[in-house]
């Protein structure tokens, strides 16, 4: 049967069709701006909400995990040796990387336990769906890193620690795939991320080169994800977000206002704002904690990749 097509009609699947773009595509970047949410005492890492949208973020140099809630000063929420990335659990308590380990907290910032003690420089975090954690964790040395002692390591749900991949420089950002299926790690040395395919929990495999930044200065550090599997990196040095596709092709790159952006998570009612930590200048210096208001359909950091239990 022959079907007759309305101008009005083609006109409405025209202008859906654009949404549909849009909301995958996000904002240009000439048409983001970013505002500061906090000015903090030092250089800032490892941002990450909670159930009731608080924002916490790691302050690296000064030892400090603060809180801002709303539009309130940041408060001091907890104490450390270099606290680092930073995730939120199911049942509302925490996982800081820190130097000596991964801390357990409670909700109101007391400390429940260390996981891993025999990590010495935890960097980032990346919860799967069956109770465990990876986490990265660089050499200390630069003697170190170049005989490639730095790794990847995976606590399970009963605490126990392993290492699940070396062979890095400087391991850095990490994030498990929303099908628990394949984790992304990057090291900041050479401008690469790889991807391993994870055979169960904490058991991975086939590492393959995945993306690599394309500027000579790019250093990646923090990554996210949003709604569509796009992959939001960091770029340590570059002054910018980079958000690469599923496949890992570069997509966009939305300016920061910071020198040294650190790590990224989506945040608001709607997460559509992407929130930045880092530095305005030298690692030494002020932090700040900006926003980026985008149109893309983010992940929020307490969604759980699906669990891929023993398979």
């Amino acid at each position: 049967m022959r079907t007759t097509h309305h101008p009005l009609m083609a006109l409405a699947r025209c202008i859906a069709a654009i949404g549909f773009v849009v909301l995958m595509c996000g904002c240009s970047p000439s048409q983001v701006e970013p505002r500061v949410v906090a000015s903090l005492g030092g250089y800032s890492e490892g941002i990450v909400f909670d159930a009731r949208g608080a924002a916490f973020v790691s302050v690296l140099h000064r030892d400090t995990v603060y809180v801002v809630r709303g539009s309130a000063s940041p408060a001091d929420w907890y104490r450390t040796v270099e606290p680092n990335g930073h995730k939120v659990l199911q049942d509302g308590t925490h996982l800081i990387a820190a130097r000596g380990g991964v801390h357990h907290v409670d909700a109101e910032g007391t400390l429940i336990e260390v996981l891993g003690p025999e990590l010495v420089t935890p960097n980032d975090l990346a919860l799967d769906g069956d109770g465990g954690v990876y986490v990265t964790v660089p050499a200390e040395s630069d003697q170190s890193r170049r005989a490639e002692q730095s790794g990847v390591y995976y606590i399970d749900s009963s605490r126990a620690v392993r290492k699940v991949a070396d062979g890095f420089c400087y391991p850095n950002g990490v994030v498990v795939r929303p099908d628990g299926k394949s984790l992304l790690v990057n090291d900041s040395c050479n401008r690469r991320i790889y991807e391993f395919q994870i055979e169960s929990p904490g058991v991975v495999s086939g590492r393959r080169l995945f993306a690599e930044l394309p500027a000579p200065g790019s250093v990646p550090d923090g990554m996210t994800l949003d709604r569509a599997g796009q992959i939001y990196v960091a770029d340590y040095g570059a002054g910018v977000i980079r958000v690469l596709s599923p496949t890992g092709v570069a997509v966009r790159e939305y300016p920061t206002g910071l020198e040294h952006p650190s790590n990224v998570a989506f945040g608001g009612d709607r997460l559509t704002d992407l929130y930045v930590t880092g530095s305005p200048g030298k690692e030494e210096g002020s932090g700040r904690l900006v926003v980026l208001r985008l149109t893309v359909a983010g992940r929020s950091s307490l969604t759980l990749p699906a669990s891929i239990g023993g398979r």
